[in-house]
C-alpha cells in the first residue's frame, strides 16, 4: 500500500459505517465502533470482513507471535520521526528476524502529526513541572529543617539563659531573704532594748513580786540580785530588797522546821530500835497475857508472846494447821493459833500439852455450829514445845 492510497484511506469516510447499538449476548458491553485506522489495517492484512460496525479482530490463528510495539517506545517514537521528515517511508514495516511473520507497525494518520508533537512537548513540560516542583520542594523542606535544626539549638540556648539568670534570681531572693531575717533579728534586740528601758524595773519588781507570793524563796533571791545589778538605787530596787529579806526569813523559818522535823523522826527510830531491842532480848517472854490480847488486840499486833495450855481442836491441811488452844486449860480463854506443819516433828492431837511462840495478829473470828458468830485472838505460831 502507497502513501496516497493510506491518505486516501484514511480521510475517507465510509457511508456503510453502522452502528449496532443491541445489547449483546451474555450481557457484554456494546463495544464501540472502529477507527477507519483499524479498518485500513484489517484490509492490508488481506481481511475478508467488510463489517465496519465491530472492531477489527484478528482469527486466533493470525494472532501475532510478538506485541505489537508500543508507540511511547523508544522505536516507535524514533518511527514517528522519520515519518514526520520523510513522510514517503513512513508506510514500510519493520523487519523482523523471527520466524513468524511481524505485525504491521501502525501508520500514524496524516495531520495527526502536529497533534502528536504537541502532546509530546505537553508530557516534556509536564514531566518537567512535576520534577521543578519536586526540586521546589525539596528545596522548601531542606530550608525548613535547617531552620528547624537552628531554632532548636536557638531555643536550647534561650533556655540554658533563663535557667541561669533564674539560678541567679534565686541566689539574689536569698541574699535578700538572709538580710532580712539579720534586720528583722536586730530589729527585735533593739526593741527588746527600747522595752527594757522603758519597761525595765518595773518588770523585774513585778516578777520577784509574783515569785515571793509563790513561796519560791529561793528565785526570790535570784531575781533580786539581777535586778539589784541593773537599776542599783532606784526605787524598784528598794522594794525588791524589802521582798528578798522576808524571802531570806522564810527560808529561815522553813530550815528551821524541817531541821526540828528531822530531829523528832530520829528520835522516833531511836526510840523502836531500843524497844526493838528490848523485845528481841526478852525475846517471847513479853509478859502479854491473854486478857490484854482479848480486851485491846490492835495495841499488841506483831508483838511476840507466849502461852501454854491443852489442844482443844486440831485441823491438818496440806501447807498449814489449825490448833484452838485453851490457855491454861481455860475453855474460857480460847487462842486460835496457826502454824506450818513442818515445824513440828510429829502431828499434834487433841488433849495434848503444848507451849506456843509466835506474834499476836490480832482478832479471828468464826461461825460455831449453833450458827453463832465467835471472835477470839489469834497467833502465828513461830514454834511449838511439846
Amino acid at each position: 500500500m502507497n502513501d496516497d492510497n493510506r491518505n486516501n484511506s484514511v480521510n475517507d469516510k465510509p457511508e456503510d459505517v453502522k452502528l449496532d447499538l443491541r445489547k449483546p449476548e451474555n450481557d457484554q458491553p456494546p463495544v464501540p465502533p472502529s477507527s477507519p485506522l483499524d479498518t485500513q489495517e484489517a484490509n492490508s492484512h488481506g481481511a475478508q470482513s467488510t463489517d465496519l460496525s465491530l472492531p477489527f479482530r484478528r482469527p486466533d490463528s493470525q494472532e501475532p507471535t510478538e506485541a505489537i510495539p508500543d508507540p511511547e517506545s523508544k522505536k516507535s517514537r524514533k518511527s514517528w520521526k522519520d515519518a514526520l521528515k520523510k513522510p514517503g517511508k513512513a508506510g514500510k514495516e519493520p523487519a523482523d528476524s523471527g520466524s513468524s511473520p511481524a505485525a504491521p507497525y501502525p501508520q500514524k494518520p496524516k495531520g495527526q502529526g502536529k497533534a502528536g508533537l504537541v502532546e509530546k512537548i505537553d508530557r516534556i513540560l509536564t514531566n518537567r513541572k512535576v520534577g521543578w516542583t519536586l526540586l521546589i520542594c525539596t528545596l522548601v523542606f531542606g530550608a525548613s529543617t535547617c531552620s528547624y535544626c537552628s531554632s532548636g539549638s536557638s531555643t536550647s540556648e534561650t533556655i540554658s539563659d533563663l535557667r541561669s539568670e533564674v539560678q541567679s534570681l534565686e541566689n539574689k531572693n536569698e541574699e535578700q531573704s538572709e538580710r532580712l531575717r539579720d534586720k528583722i533579728r536586730e530589729n527585735k534586740s533593739l526593741q527588746n532594748e527600747l522595752d527594757e528601758i522603758k519597761n525595765g524595773p518595773d518588770a523585774a519588781l513585778r516578777e520577784v513580786r509574783n515569785a515571793f507570793e509563790a513561796g519560791e524563796y529561793d528565785k526570790v533571791k535570784t531575781l533580786y540580785a539581777d535586778l539589784h545589778t541593773k537599776y542599783n538605787g532606784m526605787e524598784q530596787d528598794q522594794e525588791a530588797k524589802k521582798l528578798a529579806d522576808q524571802a531570806d526569813a522564810e527560808l529561815e523559818k522553813a530550815a528551821e522546821a524541817k531541821r526540828q522535823e528531822e530531829e523528832a523522826k530520829k528520835k522516833a527510830a531511836e526510840e523502836e530500835a531500843r524497844r526493838k531491842a528490848e523485845e528481841e532480848a526478852r525475846g517471847y517472854e513479853t509478859g502479854i497475857t491473854y486478857e490484854q490480847l482479848a480486851r485491846t488486840p490492835d495495841d499488841f499486833v506483831a508483838q511476840k508472846v507466849k502461852f501454854t495450855g491443852k489442844a482443844v481442836q486440831v485441823l491438818y491441811e496440806d501447807d498449814i494447821a489449825v490448833i484452838r488452844l485453851a490457855v491454861d486449860s481455860d475453855y474460857d480463854h480460847m487462842l486460835y493459833c496457826m502454824f506450818d506443819p513442818s515445824i513440828t516433828p510429829s502431828r499434834i492431837l487433841e488433849d495434848d500439852i503444848i507451849t506456843v511462840y509466835g506474834a499476836s495478829t490480832g482478832m479471828y473470828s468464826y461461825t460455831s455450829v449453833l450458827n453463832a458468830t465467835i471472835s477470839i485472838p489469834s497467833v502465828l505460831v513461830d514454834k511449838i514445845d511439846q
